[in-house]
Protein backbone atom coordinates (compact mmCIF):
# COMPACT_ATOMS: atom_id res chain seq x y z
CA UNK A 1 0.00 0.00 0.00
CA UNK A 2 1.84 3.40 -0.92
CA UNK A 3 0.37 6.60 0.24
CA UNK A 4 -2.62 5.23 2.15
CA UNK A 5 -4.42 4.02 -1.20
CA UNK A 6 -4.71 0.06 -2.16
CA UNK A 7 -6.69 -1.58 -4.85
CA UNK A 8 -9.89 -3.32 -4.12
CA UNK A 9 -10.51 -6.93 -6.45
CA UNK A 10 -12.27 -6.15 -9.31
CA UNK A 11 -11.48 -2.12 -9.80
CA UNK A 12 -8.76 -0.15 -11.09
CA UNK A 13 -8.32 3.25 -11.02
CA UNK A 14 -6.36 6.49 -11.62
CA UNK A 15 -5.57 9.61 -10.02
CA UNK A 16 -5.68 12.40 -12.31
CA UNK A 17 -5.48 16.11 -10.65
CA UNK A 18 -5.85 14.81 -7.49
CA UNK A 19 -9.31 12.97 -7.78
CA UNK A 20 -9.52 9.07 -7.76
CA UNK A 21 -11.02 7.86 -11.09
CA UNK A 22 -12.51 4.46 -10.62
CA UNK A 23 -13.37 1.81 -12.63
CA UNK A 24 -15.37 -1.55 -12.20
CA UNK A 25 -15.30 -4.16 -15.42
CA UNK A 26 -17.26 -2.97 -18.41
CA UNK A 27 -18.05 0.31 -15.85
CA UNK A 28 -20.49 2.67 -18.41
CA UNK A 29 -20.54 5.10 -15.55
CA UNK A 30 -18.04 7.70 -15.75
CA UNK A 31 -18.72 11.40 -17.56
CA UNK A 32 -16.19 9.95 -20.63
CA UNK A 33 -17.68 7.34 -20.83
CA UNK A 34 -18.04 7.42 -24.54
CA UNK A 35 -14.74 8.76 -25.18
CA UNK A 36 -13.59 6.02 -22.95
CA UNK A 37 -15.23 3.10 -25.19
CA UNK A 38 -13.90 5.28 -28.49
CA UNK A 39 -10.64 4.91 -27.36
CA UNK A 40 -11.12 1.20 -26.50
CA UNK A 41 -12.18 0.18 -29.90
CA UNK A 42 -9.25 2.03 -31.66
CA UNK A 43 -7.23 0.60 -29.50
CA UNK A 44 -8.23 -2.97 -29.94
CA UNK A 45 -8.23 -1.69 -33.67
CA UNK A 46 -4.49 -1.23 -33.84
CA UNK A 47 -3.46 -4.13 -31.92
CA UNK A 48 -5.10 -6.35 -34.30
CA UNK A 49 -3.33 -4.46 -37.07
CA UNK A 50 -0.24 -5.42 -35.14
CA UNK A 51 -1.24 -9.37 -34.45
CA UNK A 52 -2.06 -8.88 -31.02
CA UNK A 53 -4.25 -12.16 -30.20
CA UNK A 54 -5.87 -11.82 -26.81
CA UNK A 55 -4.98 -15.00 -24.36
CA UNK A 56 -8.85 -15.91 -23.85
CA UNK A 57 -7.66 -18.45 -20.74
CA UNK A 58 -8.18 -15.69 -18.73
CA UNK A 59 -11.64 -14.92 -19.61
CA UNK A 60 -13.18 -17.63 -16.79
CA UNK A 61 -16.26 -17.37 -18.04
CA UNK A 62 -18.87 -20.34 -20.22
CA UNK A 63 -19.49 -18.10 -23.51
CA UNK A 64 -18.19 -17.73 -26.99
CA UNK A 65 -14.77 -16.76 -27.36
CA UNK A 66 -16.13 -13.51 -29.46
CA UNK A 67 -17.59 -12.99 -26.22
CA UNK A 68 -14.91 -13.91 -24.44
CA UNK A 69 -12.63 -11.14 -26.59
CA UNK A 70 -15.08 -8.40 -25.67
CA UNK A 71 -15.19 -9.27 -21.98
CA UNK A 72 -11.35 -8.77 -21.93
CA UNK A 73 -11.58 -5.65 -23.74
CA UNK A 74 -12.85 -3.60 -21.40
CA UNK A 75 -11.22 -4.91 -18.12
CA UNK A 76 -11.10 -2.19 -15.48
CA UNK A 77 -7.20 -1.69 -16.16
CA UNK A 78 -8.01 -1.33 -19.69
CA UNK A 79 -10.86 1.70 -18.52
CA UNK A 80 -8.65 3.05 -16.73
CA UNK A 81 -5.62 2.99 -18.99
CA UNK A 82 -7.96 4.49 -21.79
CA UNK A 83 -9.30 7.17 -19.40
CA UNK A 84 -6.00 8.17 -18.89
CA UNK A 85 -5.04 8.63 -22.61
CA UNK A 86 -8.07 10.78 -23.33
CA UNK A 87 -7.38 13.02 -20.33
CA UNK A 88 -3.86 13.44 -20.52
CA UNK A 89 -2.81 13.44 -24.21
CA UNK A 90 -2.93 16.75 -26.30
CA UNK A 91 -3.95 15.69 -29.44
CA UNK A 92 -6.66 13.05 -29.13
CA UNK A 93 -7.77 12.65 -32.64
CA UNK A 94 -7.61 8.88 -33.44
CA UNK A 95 -6.18 9.43 -36.74
CA UNK A 96 -3.28 11.64 -35.78
CA UNK A 97 -2.74 10.12 -32.54
CA UNK A 98 0.93 8.32 -32.07
CA UNK A 99 0.43 7.36 -28.86
CA UNK A 100 -0.26 3.74 -28.31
Amino acid sequence: MKQGLAKQPGSSWVVLRGKKHEFLSADRSHPLSERIYEKLDWLRKKLKEFGYVPDQKFALHDVEDEQKEVMLSFHSERLAIAFGLVSTVHNNNHEESSCI
